[in-house]
């Protein structure tokens, strides 16, 4: 088991996304090129996912986006979001109904999570933070049409199921 799956502190510092190195840069194609660890950009979409989104929320994302294992080996890459998939349309959203809300939250979390685990090669840079801040955006929408409508049970709830 990796060290990142048995102590995760949620409190520990985190480089910022869009920040400059103040020192020699180093390019992929260069032998002394470190790559970003694996554990700090996980904590760093965390910690901007929980900020992006309501309080309310903080304790289920970080249950359901908790690592338990390393970073995986993809033999097949996995099917991500694209630039396409923006934010809803407001009417869209109205018309949806209860089970098609929870299926997109569902299928939100799993896009969430692929993003999170795929490796920095597959998606990096730019490109990670543009689709991961629209899939918060989408997750941020979604949780404001559950506190819109009536539920039989609590918004909070019924977005917990959904996202398990």
């Amino acid at each position: 088991m990796s060290p990142a799956s048995t102590a995760f502190a949620w409190g520990a510092p985190v480089p910022q996304p869009f920040t400059r190195c103040s020192g020699p840069t180093f390019w992929p194609g260069d032998r002394r090129y470190r790559p970003l660890d694996w554990s700090f950009r996980r904590v760093r979409d965390l910690t901007f996912l929980t900020e992006a989104l309501p309080a309310a929320l903080t304790a289920i994302l970080r249950e359901r986006f908790k690592p338990t294992r390393g970073p995986l080996r993809w033999e097949t890459p996995p099917a991500l979001p694209n630039t396409i998939r923006g934010g809803y349309e407001v009417a869209e959203l109205h018309d949806f109904s209860e089970e098609r809300i929870g299926a997109e939250i569902t299928l939100t979390a799993g896009l969430i999570e692929r993003l999170l685990e795929a490796p920095e090669g597959l998606v990096g840079g730019l490109t990670h933070n543009l689709l991961f801040a629209m899939q918060a955006r989408r997750l941020w929408q979604l949780w404001e049409e559950a506190q819109r409508r009536d539920w039989l049970e609590a918004p909070l709830v019924a977005f917990q199921r959904a996202l398990s």
